[in-house]
């Protein structure tokens, strides 16, 4: 699993200047996801 995340950064940091809002919004779904799991554990 750790290296699909790598790869997948990789791939964020080869994408082109120009569109750097995809990357960011790729990254913040991932860390609500991750954000919403530990909610429910919490819970």
């Amino acid at each position: 699993m750790g290296e699909q995340k790598n790869s997948k950064l990789n791939r964020q940091a080869k994408q082109p200047y120009g569109e750097p809002m995809k990357g960011s919004k790729k990254v913040k779904n991932r860390n609500h996801s991750r954000q919403k799991k530990g909610a429910s554990h919490d819970l």
